[in-house]
């Protein structure tokens, strides 16, 4: 059972939740940074004190996952699905990796759905097949493909398979990796 109507407008106008906020110094520190900043001190060490109170710094998410929804979030901004995924969701699987600060980022993919990163493999496998709902609807959030980051060229009209080697071997020099190969 998710929050009552009351408690759903009382959290708009209370501000945000703070799953997604990470903690920063107080006002008085961060005064006195500021103070530190303007008497030369160098930006790479005011940055690392400012930064130092975060818990998870700021670790790379590369373990992605997908939520397919179509088209549905087209024309939805994101703040307003963070919002939705944050306030309207009773998964508790979620609201965990919420408070560890596992998620990196979430984004609108190309074809559809959302892309959602999370910081480690632990966090992936434990989103994996989970329902969450996000705007009055319910979503399964599941892995995304491997191809799902490649991009495919075909190559048509070489008339030997010299030049099919020729070509294979410049793309592959480039990094290219092959998926199907036929000379």
């Amino acid at each position: 059972v998710g929050p009552s109507m009351a408690e759903h407008l009382h959290g708009l106008r209370g501000g945000a939740r703070p799953d997604f906020q990470e903690p920063l110094p107080s006002p008085a520190q961060l005064q006195e940074l500021f103070d530190h900043h303007r008497a030369d001190v160098p930006l790479e060490d005011f940055l690392r004190r400012v930064c130092e109170t975060r818990p998870t710094g700021t670790a790379t998410a590369t373990f992605p996952l997908m939520l397919d929804s179509g088209n549905f979030f087209q024309g939805v901004s994101m703040p307003r699905i963070m919002d939705s995924l944050i306030r309207d969701n009773g998964n508790s699987v979620l609201k965990l990796l919420l408070r560890e600060h596992a998620f990196g980022a979430i984004d609108k993919r190309r074809d559809g759905g959302l892309r959602i990163l999370v910081r480690t493999s632990e966090a992936q496998q434990a989103l994996n097949g989970e329902e969450v709902s996000i705007m009055g609807r319910k979503f399964r959030i599941g892995l995304e493909s491997p191809l799902a980051q490649c991009f495919f060229l075909d190559v048509i009209g070489l008339t030997t398979a010299e030049e099919a080697l020729t070509v294979f071997g410049s793309l592959a020099s480039r990094g290219a990796k092959p998926v199907y190969f036929r000379p």
